[in-house]
């Protein structure tokens, strides 16, 4: 069994700039949606607030190890960061419409935790999308978005859980 360690580089580098085009969009999504989960966590209010706090704050970690992770892909394919991700319209497909807590006292927290679950399906799409493409050349890639995968669908499940409960 052969264990590719490096990038393949006997092909041009089209695959590798599609790659990090692919990354860079995973990145923004993620950077929109943690700005948005951690605002929903501020402004959780009424009853079961902490365990949704919580829940919300296990997202958001999820969310900043993809970001580090991703962002150091980037760099190991020899492609900058872009600065300001979340608010740089042309990377990501997730809009950056802002929880902003002036909802009426006693509103359904079910509706934000769709929201957030809606827009965590769009990341996933995006992390399945770099998948394909950096399985055939990118195999540390591949792997570490095959696991974040992983937990972003949990994570997308244990929204759903909440919301049906909210």
């Amino acid at each position: 069994m052969t264990v590719i360690t490096q990038l393949d580089t006997s092909t041009p580098a089209v695959p590798q700039a599609q790659i990090a085009h692919a990354l860079s969009r995973v990145a923004a999504d993620a950077a929109v949606l943690r700005l948005k989960i951690q605002s929903a966590r501020w402004h959780v209010a009424g009853p079961g607030r902490q365990g949704l706090a919580d829940l919300l704050g296990e997202r958001e970690g999820e969310l900043t190890h993809l970001l580090n992770l991703v962002a150091g892909r980037l760099r190991a394919l020899g492609f900058k960061v872009p600065a300001g991700l979340a608010s740089h319209p042309t990377y990501g497909s997730i809009g950056p419409d802002p929880v902003t807590g002036d909802e009426p006292a006693g509103s359904d927290p079910g509706v934000r935790l769709r929201g957030l679950r809606a827009d965590l399906e769009c990341l996933i799409a995006s992390c399945r999308t770099a998948h394909a493409m950096a399985e055939p050349v990118d195999a540390p890639a591949a792997a570490r978005l095959a696991a974040q995968l992983r937990v972003l669908e949990r994570a997308a499940w244990m929204l759903s859980a909440q919301a049906a409960d909210g």
